[in-house]
């Protein structure tokens, strides 16, 4: 049922609209929600203006914020109309890390509102979450072919070839990856789906002269990081572990190389290099610098357990996966289960890893395996191929 509701203010309005466009067109979540709050608190009636602060806490990952407004609009769930009602409840499957929740609310979201592309794409991603890259392919597919708009949305383009990739459709990736670049010439993120595409075909000459693109590239400072980073993960990934290790050489130069000042901002990108690379020590002593600075994250943790497992220290390695199976830190989103799974790998417990992994996802954890080299032990186990299959 459509409840009828007394228009915005004038002011509120207007802020609304200007934060809306920073969110769909932009992806500048953070004016985005502050544009979001000042519409909100000219108008308190103005719900929508707290779902879209919501929608923008998430994206941000600043999950305290974005539950406790999803709560405060749950309160008020009967001001809502069908519409706003579903997207409070696509937020909050989000917020809870229940993916096919998600998938389900955006095709109720569609039924109401079929010619909404965003709709479609989040239910595309949501079935990629799910590894479900079939589907998402297909629901994708189902965006009217006259919207020109969603040639310009790097978000499409990336779950697109993303599906394609886990389903080893490498040719079906590239071109898709070659009209993303002629959509959007100017965006760096074509460049980075274009590496992992190329390396599936195996054409690894291409590889090196994508990743000398990237070292080049004008537009973002950290475009040849990410390019390098993800180029190692996807060479190891495929059965190029030598290649692999010479990216990642070249990466840890290239962190070395900076000025003090960035070199301690990407200190966390730096001592995930040394993991990559099998500096093990160098690794963890980075990790242990960075937990001294910043206890309250999770994710040094995780690596400081893996990288005890990789040296032979099992009591330490326990000892963290015991501490994490006790964590009661909201919205980790099975990541504690995920680093539990990775330390049992190493050091051999492979059903204990299955169990966990399996654990990990239905706490909400992404299928991240395929580059994951911690599993690398789990390749040929039966139970961890059949975990990792894509649904056809």
């Amino acid at each position: 049922v459509l409840r009828p509701s007394k228009p915005p203010i004038y002011e509120a309005y207007s802020e609304y609209i200007q934060g809306l466009e920073f969110f769909v067109l932009k992806k500048d979540y953070e004016t985005a929600l502050g544009k979001a709050n000042r519409a909100f608190a000219l108008d308190t009636s103005f719900l929508i203006a707290r779902d879209l602060a919501c929608c923008a806490s998430v994206n941000l990952g600043h999950w305290a914020e974005a539950d406790s407004l999803a709560k405060s609009l749950t309160l008020r769930r009967g001001e809502l109309n069908r519409t706003q009602q579903l997207s409070l409840d696509a937020v909050c499957a989000v917020i809870s890390g229940d993916w096919l929740e998600y998938k389900n609310t955006c095709r109720e979201m569609i039924k109401l509102e079929p010619d909404s592309k965003v709709n479609y794409l989040n239910s595309g991603r949501a079935s990629l979450w799910l590894n479900r890259p079939l589907e998402c392919i297909k629901t994708l597919s189902e965006i009217k072919a006259q919207d020109t708009m969603i040639l310009q949305d790097y978000d499409y383009w990336s779950t697109l070839t993303v599906a394609y990739h886990q389903l080893e459709q490498y040719k079906e990736e590239l071109a898709a990856i070659q009209k993303f670049r002629q959509a959007m010439p100017e965006c760096y993120i074509s460049l980075l789906c274009e590496l992992s595409a190329l390396v599936g075909l195996g054409r690894i000459d291409e590889v090196k002269k994508l990743l000398k693109e990237a070292r080049d590239h004008p537009n973002r400072l950290e475009v040849p990081e990410n390019a390098m980073s993800i180029a190692a993960k996807e060479l190891r990934a495929h059965g190029y572990e030598n290649e692999a290790m010479l990216v990642l050489d070249e990466l840890i130069e290239w962190y070395r190389a900076k000025p003090e000042e960035e070199r301690q901002s990407d200190l966390y990108l730096y001592a995930r290099a040394l993991y990559e690379a099998r500096r093990w020590q160098e690794a963890r002593e980075t990790f242990q610098q960075l937990q001294k600075l910043r206890p309250d994250i999770a994710e040094f943790q995780y690596y400081l357990g893996r990288a005890a497992a990789r040296l032979g220290d099992q009591a330490e390695a326990m000892r963290v996966s015991d501490s994490l199976e006790k964590a009661v830190q909201p919205y980790l989103f099975g990541g504690h289960v995920y680093c539990r799974a990775t330390i049992s790998a190493i050091l051999g417990n492979r059903d204990e890893a299955v169990s966990l992994a399996k654990e990990s996802l239905r706490q909400g954890h992404l299928y991240t395996f395929h580059t994951d080299f911690d599993f690398e032990s789990l390749r040929d186990y039966q139970p961890f191929k059949k975990l990792i299959e894509p649904s056809r």
